[in-house]
């Protein structure tokens, strides 16, 4: 799977793809890459892109709490 751009928050799933998923805290930013390895196939579709905020802190304290979902979530 290779995807342009995983930040951006706009994303459609089929149900039966996403509701037996146990998704907290930030994993539905890996919900892409999830889909893919259950045999989804994804497809992208260009969208009237906004750049985002430039708050640094904010992107990091969203970094430390990603980093802490994924050892959570590998540790399972």
């Amino acid at each position: 799977m290779k995807l342009h751009d995983y930040g951006c928050s706009l994303k459609v799933f089929r149900a039966e793809v996403v509701k037996p998923l146990r998704l907290y805290g930030e994993m539905h930013r890996f919900l892409p890459a999830i889909a893919s390895e259950l045999g989804v196939t994804i497809v992208e579709q260009v969208v009237n892109h906004r750049p985002a905020s430039s708050a640094v802190e904010v992107r990091a304290s969203r970094t430390v709490r990603v980093i802490l979902d994924l050892m959570t979530s590998s540790s399972c």
